[in-house]
């Protein structure tokens, strides 16, 4: 299911809420609505994502509802330091001249920071939002690259969660450890690559880092070499889709080897295997939508009171946290709230102001010349038990 900019918030308590909604991709757009508790001039921000398209695994439409709620609870409660937010949401699909787009519309629109989400186009919208002095917050990055902009806030990163991996499964117990990557795809290979210089960095051997062509069948035979090179544990660096024909491979020898993998990619896998999967390590870099805590307990609660009971929520709660801490800098603006000021207020965040993540400090650079602005290097882990994500080391460990 899709959000459009036409989705609505079913609860704007007495009024007070100021909500405008624009759409680039989606088309449509809803009313602006001005309360008592916010009189100065209306403060634009865009958040940006696939939120609809193609490919079921990349989207996040629960993401629209999430930061809506924020917004709305910011405004009833005066916005930031009495300027309404205004939201505009902008689908590029996945899609990178989409992205471009979506980029070109926040420049043109006068928005003062872009919420990034979980683009996938980074590449093509940071060039656009960097010229203009826009602020893309809280977005996963994929590439070095896309944590090198002055403009780049980045929460989370492929190049930390496979290094991540690697030292859970070390925590684990695996001595041995086997990889599998895809030969056509830099990524993959590159993920593998950091997963394999953190697991030696423990102490522990690398059997393997086989590459196999996307359109494998079969993986029994791959997995069956890892198994005879003395592999305790594996990590398919694969796409969903060769990732569940990667684990059902390793079930089905019979032997007692410790997966690992992303959230994201195990999810699916682990609704189709249902208990089988337990014992499946997953890792990530936020907390999850299922665990007890209390900043995921806060942010389910506003979004039900703002968008509705009924609404999804999967990671769609994680941005709602880097959403309120974009707008709580924003509120220590003592001047115009414009793309420069709020742009010099988010080089200063730093300390224990998130809620779903490990404490984030952007007032320095991270510890990889190669992206500074990647500033997070810090995880959590899940166990697969009764068939559901349980969450194992509630502390944030460090990836580095």
């Amino acid at each position: 299911m899709g959000f459009t900019a036409t989705a609505r918030l079913s609860v704007l308590k007495g009024g007070l809420v100021a909500i405008a909604i624009v759409s680039a991709a989606c088309g449509g757009g809803g009313p602006s609505t001005t309360g008592s508790a916010t009189t100065g001039t209306p403060v634009k921000v865009m958040v940006t994502s696939p939120f609809s398209g193609a490919n079921a695994v990349t989207l996040y439409p629960e993401i629209i509802p999430a930061v809506k709620a924020r917004v709305a609870a910011v405004n009833a409660a005066g916005g930031i330091n009495g300027h309404p937010i205004q939201l505009q949401t902008c689908d590029d699909q996945g899609d990178a001249n989409l992205a471009a787009n979506c980029a070109r519309q926040a420049v043109s629109d006068g928005v003062v920071a872009v919420i990034g989400g979980f683009s996938l186009n980074l590449a093509q919208e940071l060039p656009i939002l960097e010229q203009a002095g826009i602020s893309i917050f809280g977005q996963a990055s994929i590439s070095p690259t896309d944590a090198q902009s002055k403009v780049a806030f980045p929460f989370s990163s492929g190049d930390v969660t496979w290094p991540a991996i690697a030292r859970a499964l070390a925590k684990a117990g695996c001595k041995r450890l086997g990889l599998a990557a895809l030969s056509g795809n830099a990524t993959s290979k590159r993920f593998a690559t950091n997963a394999n210089d953190a697991f030696v960095a423990t102490g522990g051997v690398v059997v393997d880092t086989v590459l196999l062509p996307p359109t494998s069948a079969d993986y029994s035979p791959v997995v069956a070499s890892l198994i005879s090179k003395g592999s305790e544990c594996m990590a398919p660096v694969l796409g969903a889709g060769e990732a569940a024909k990667f684990v059902t491979a390793v079930k089905q020898s019979g032997k007692n080897i410790k997966l690992a993998g992303t959230t994201n990619t195990m999810k699916a896998i682990v609704q189709a295997l249902g208990s089988q999967a337990d014992g499946i390590l997953v890792v990530n870099q936020f907390y999850l939508t299922s665990d007890d805590v209390p900043a995921v307990k806060a942010a389910i609660a506003e979004i039900k009171k703002y968008a509705g009971n009924d609404v999804a929520l999967n990671t769609g709660t994680s941005v709602w946290g880097t959403s309120k801490i974009l707008f709580e800098a924003m509120k220590t603006i003592k001047r115009d709230i414009t793309a420069a000021s709020v742009l010099d207020a988010l080089n200063k965040v730093s300390g224990g102001v998130s809620d779903f993540y490990a404490p984030i400090d952007f007032s320095k650079p991270g510890p990889d010349p190669m992206q500074p602005r990647a500033v997070n290097w810090k995880y959590v882990t899940w166990t697969v038990t009764n068939g559901a994500f349980k969450l194992s080391s509630p502390e944030f460990l460090s990836a580095k």
